[in-house]
Formats: structure tokens, C-alpha cells, sequence
């Protein structure tokens, strides 16, 4: 009768070798998953460092939220198409994300070309620090000086907290140290008289109307920028769109072939000036401070018609910046009925993602992790700002405001700042998924109307 042994006996050498099977650089088994927990521990530590990095300014916030909730599922909404609709979606891609980016870079020089005009010589290397006034705090000396008290605390607190974010990059943790102190100074010594006040306000709406001149011209000439890259680079002269599924010789008798008309290009010329026009006649209309005190819609243009730190504009002048001039560009500028339908469905997507998708996303996924702190530790309004908790879909809270709020429980803090990572990363990839999701919808559509005969000429 043949026995099997259960537990077979392996010689040493054998059994050292399985032995080595289960240890990685030498280490035992124990060990090795000590080595791999601390590995995926400093792998969180990153993402949630890039996380507060990217809460800590607004320019930074809506780079990522352009970049992650539009720009990605767009190009890969194309890519399903053809490789005419990808190649102009990765054009489109950069022609939006740089100006989005380098939005401060621009503020800061024309407020030092403009500095030159409208302060005095002494104050023209000062041009960024004056810029740091809302409007608001310009309209007499009462409110300059409370808008000089308010920045007096206001700045320096910043420059700390991008310290302690920082912390680990000591060339970053210096030039914050100096500009903190270099703040601190300039608002305890500065004096504005009602001479002063009314240049640096002129300086702030020159540099407004000049930047809006450089974002109205690439937001409503975006679309128009695509229709020359189409014909001078790709070398197509139709709408790529429905190249998949209609001939060259359909696409002309569905006009999806069609060349600029003259009302055509005098709207898209229009498009390009849509910014300053608008911004103009609304900063007008806010100079009538008795006018602004009775009407809450005038508030509201004059408190978001201006920039956060003096350099990124806020959600009013990104409205005229680039949704003003983008949306009557893109009408103008569409090669047929497909497009033109197509743009107009876009619209339908863009504006919900760009004014309202990161509060129906981050700021909800931000609300319900905001509860189970509040459950925790009998505290709430961290994650999202307590004047926001009665919201449906609120603002998530910028990390500064939860540093603030847990400063003094370390645990809540370590917490807080994990579910705030968390919910951020969520709520971009669950806002990736939806505009993915539009964007094929739309795909599909222009398929379903061109196969099925709709809008044929």
C-alpha cells in the first residue's frame, strides 16, 4: 500500500531557499509587510500633501478642476472618435489650460506695465502689493482703512500657512519668511490719502479691462483658432466630428463643409471684445456706491468682479473672462449644423462643470464627510464653512479654513486633513465620469442625427 506523507521533509538547502521565497531584500515576511505598509503610507502623505497643495489657492484649485474634471474626459471622448477630433481636442486642450495657468503671470505683469501710468514713481515697484485691494475696500478712506487692518493679518497668515505647507522645501519656507515680514512692513507703513486711493482703484480696473483684452481674445477666438487649425494643419476642410460616419460629399451637402461667411467672422471678432465690453459697462455700474448699497445684485458684480491675493480672478471676471466670449465664439464659429448643434449641447455640459460641478461633487462628498467628524468629534462646519452647512451643494472648505478650525485638537486635525483628501479626490474623479459620460452622450447624438438623415440640408 503506497502512503503519502502530508508534511513532506525537505533538506536544508531546500528549505532555505523557500525560506528565501518569502522574504524580499533579505527581510522576513513580518517585516516585509511592515516595509510595504509604509511604503503605501508615504504614498497617502504624497497624494495628500499634492491634495493641500492644490486647496491652497484658487489659481491652483481650478487648474486641476479644468485639467482633471474637463480637459482629461474631453480628450478622451475624442480619442473614441477619430484620430482628426483627438488631434483637435489636444489643440483645444492647451489653447484652454494655459491661459487658466498662467492667469497670475499675467495679472502681475500688467500691474507692473500699467504701475507706470497710474502710481507715483516711488510706488511703481509696489504695483502687486496695491493690487492685493478688493474694490470694495477703495471707495472712501473708512473702507481703505479697513481693507489695510483686514490685510495686515490677512497676508502674513497666508505666507504662514504656505510655510507650514511647504515646510519640507527650505528655499520655499525663506522666500515666504520674506515675504511675510516684507507685507507686514509695506501695510503698517502705508498712508493712502484720497489721491492715492483713486489711483490705485484706477490702477486695479486698468489691469481688469487689460487682462480681459488677452482672455476675451483667446476664449472667443478659441473656437475660431480650431477652425484654422483644422484646414492649415490636419488639412481637413469639413467638420472631423462626423468623419467616422459621413462621406466628404455628404459633409458638403450638410454644410459641414462650409467656409467662414462674413457674418461669421465679424461675430467672432465681436466674441473677442465681449470681455472688456462687459466689464466695462459692469464696473461703471458699480462706481455708484448708493446704487451697490440697494441692490444685492450689484453686491454680488462688485464683490466677484475682482481677484483673490491680487492675482486670480475670481468666478464674475471668469464669467466675462471666458464664458461670455467662449460661448458667443463658439456659435460663430461652428463649420455646419453638426457643430453648431454640437457646440450648443457643449454648452450644456461646460457651464453646470465649470460654475457648479466641483459643489455638486467635492462639495457634497466634502458636506457628508464633514458629518462623520461632526459624529466623531462633536464638531462641524471643518470641511465645508459653517455658513455653507444649510447648502444642498456647498463650497468645500479650502484647507486653510480646516487647519484653522482643528488647530487646536491634533487628532481632528489628522482627520480632517485625510478626509479632505479623500473627498477631493473623489469628487475630481466623479466629476471626470460625468463630463466623460456628457461628452459621449453628445458623441453618440451627432451620430444618431447624422445616420439617421436629421438636420440634412
Amino acid at each position: 500500500m503506497l502512503v503519502i506523507d502530508q508534511k513532506p521533509k525537505f533538506s536544508e538547502p531546500v528549505f532555505a531557499g523557500l525560506k528565501q521565497l518569502n522574504t524580499i531584500e533579505g527581510k522576513e515576511p513580518a517585516k516585509q509587510v511592515q516595509a510595504i505598509d509604509k511604503a503605501e503610507n508615504g504614498l497617502w502623505d504624497k497624494a495628500q500633501s499634492i491634495a493641500e497643495w492644490v486647496c491652497s489657492r484658487e489659481s491652483t484649485y481650478r487648474s486641476a478642476l479644468d485639467l482633471v474634471g474637463w480637459e482629461l474626459p474631453s480628450l478622451l471622448a475624442a480619442s473614441t472618435r477619430n484620430i482628426y477630433s483627438f488631434a483637435e481636442a489636444v489643440f483645444m486642450s492647451v489653447i484652454g489650460f494655459v491661459p487658466i495657468v498662467t492667469a497670475p503671470s499675467i495679472t502681475k505683469f500688467f500691474g507692473s506695465v500699467l504701475s507706470k501710468f497710474y502710481l507715483d514713481k516711488e510706488d511703481h515697484d509696489q504695483a502687486s502689493k496695491y493690487l492685493l485691494f478688493q474694490l470694495n475696500d477703495l471707495d472712501d478712506a473708512k473702507t481703505v482703512k479697513a481693507g489695510i487692518e483686514r490685510m495686515k493679518h490677512e497676508e502674513p497668515e497666508d505666507c504662514s500657512f504656505m510655510m507650514d505647507l511647504n515646510k519640507n522645501k527650505e528655499e520655499k519656507v525663506q522666500f515666504y519668511a520674506n515675504k511675510s515680514k516684507e507685507l507686514t512692513k509695506f501695510f503698517k507703513d502705508l498712508k493712502v490719502d484720497d489721491t492715492k486711493r483713486k489711483k490705485i482703484k484706477a490702477l486695479k480696473k486698468a489691469v481688469i479691462q487689460a487682462e480681459s483684452f488677452v482672455e476675451s481674445f483667446i476664449w472667443g477666438g478659441y473656437y475660431f483658432f480650431n477652425r484654422m487649425f483644422r484646414k492649415y494643419v490636419l488639412k481637413q476642410d469639413r467638420f472631423t466630428g462626423t468623419k467616422a460616419y459621413e462621406s466628404d460629399e455628404e459633409a458638403k451637402k450638410n454644410s459641414d463643409s462650409s467656409e467662414l461667411s462674413m457674418f461669421q467672422k465679424f461675430g467672432i471678432l465681436g466674441s473677442m471684445l465681449s470681455g472688456p465690453l462687459v466689464n466695462k459697462f459692469l464696473l461703471d455700474k458699480v462706481e455708484d456706491t448708493e446704487a451697490v448699497a440697494k441692490s444685492p445684485w450689484l453686491k454680488t458684480i462688485k464683490s466677484q468682479w475682482d481677484m483673490t491675493h491680487g492675482v486670480f480672478p475670481k468666478l464674475g471676471l471668469l464669467f466675462s473672462y471666458v464664458q461670455i466670449p467662449a460661448t458667443f465664439g463658439q456659435m460663430f464659429a461652428a463649420q455646419g449644423k453638426n457643430e453648431l448643434t454640437e457646440n450648443i449641447m457643449r454648452q450644456f455640459t461646460m457651464v453646470p462643470s465649470w460654475w457648479f460641478g466641483h459643489q455638486l461633487t467635492n462639495g457634497v462628498l466634502a458636506k457628508n464627510a464633514d458629518k462623520k467628524l461632526s459624529e466623531k468629534f462633536s464638531k462641524n462646519g471643518i470641511l465645508v464653512e459653517p455658513q455653507d452647512l444649510h447648502k444642498i451643494a456647498p463650497d468645500p472648505a479650502k484647507i486653510q479654513h480646516i487647519l484653522k478650525a482643528t488647530k487646536a485638537n491634533p487628532e481632528l486635525e489628522k482627520e480632517a486633513r485625510k478626509e479632505h483628501a479623500k473627498a477631493l479626490y473623489k469628487g475630481f474623479g466623479l466629476h471626470a465620469m460625468l463630463v466623460f459620460g456628457a461628452r459621449m452622450l453628445m458623441n453618440w447624438f451627432t451620430k444618431f442625427r447624422v445616420t439617421r438623415g436629421i438636420l440634412k440640408s
